[in-house]
């Protein structure tokens, strides 16, 4: 009897990459770099804004890329909302989207109007509203004492803060003259005062030693001082 055996060869067949294809290990193989670019940010020129009013200095700033900062705003007699003064000096230039900080001008205060009104009232408001005061004084008849009867500038003008106001206040007309006054009255004064070493004023810290009782019109030199204010009636 014939015994036959029978080997089985197992074979393994490795296929091969096509050409053009990458395997995993292939890849991993291979290494790879980032590049980092850092992009500096453009620079524009400033234009010119100053004596624009607000919305086209605006508009010319955008233009150029940039943006509106901080707005102020200062008395001036330019008009309102005119640019006075810009943060960034025309021409010079400064990255893209930056801020320009503006002065805009605002108008200066109104002058009160004090014509007919009395001497303190008048100088109490000025002074308020930031204006400084000057008395002048005119002998009238047609109006009250102590009466504002004038104004430098007027009032409902518009001047800059701190500036003078000159108000002419109404004194009362000195009498005609007496030819002869008479020897048991001091001239100047109406009514009579007799003659005295000094007077003041009735209800006032004078030491007298005569007392005078108001008002009285000074119609002369006023030798006992009694005109404090110098409005032609003393001991008001």
């Amino acid at each position: 009897m014939k015994v036959v055996v029978t080997a089985s060869v197992a074979i393994v067949v490795t296929a091969s990459a096509c050409d053009g294809d990458s395997s995993p290990a292939a890849d991993s193989a291979v290494p790879r770099t980032t590049e980092s670019t850092e992009v500096k940010p453009e620079k524009v020129r400033v234009p010119d804004v100053t004596g624009l009013g607000l919305g086209r200095a605006t508009k010319r700033l955008e233009a150029r890329g940039l943006r509106v900062g901080d707005v102020s705003k200062r008395p001036s007699g330019k008009p309102r909302r005119t640019v006075l003064e810009q943060s960034h000096r025309p021409g010079s230039k400064t990255k893209d989207g930056s801020t320009v900080s503006l002065v805009i001008a605002k108008p200066h205060p109104i002058v009160p109007d004090t014509v007919g009104d009395d001497r303190r009232s008048a100088r109490r408001q000025l002074r308020l509203a930031g204006f400084d005061v000057v008395k002048a004084r005119q002998r009238t008849d047609s109006a009250t004492p102590g009466t504002v009867i004038d104004q430098a500038p007027s009032g409902g003008t518009r001047a800059r803060r701190g500036a003078t106001v000159t108000i002419t206040v109404a004194v009362r007309p000195p009498p005609p003259p007496e030819s002869t006054p008479p020897d048991n009255c001091t001239s100047g004064y109406s009514p009579c005062l007799p003659p005295a070493s000094d007077y003041d004023c009735a209800g006032g810290s004078g030491d007298g030693p005569e007392y005078a009782d108001g008002p009285i019109s000074v119609t002369g030199s006023d030798p006992y001082g009694l005109d404090s204010d110098s409005d032609g009636v003393a001991c008001e």
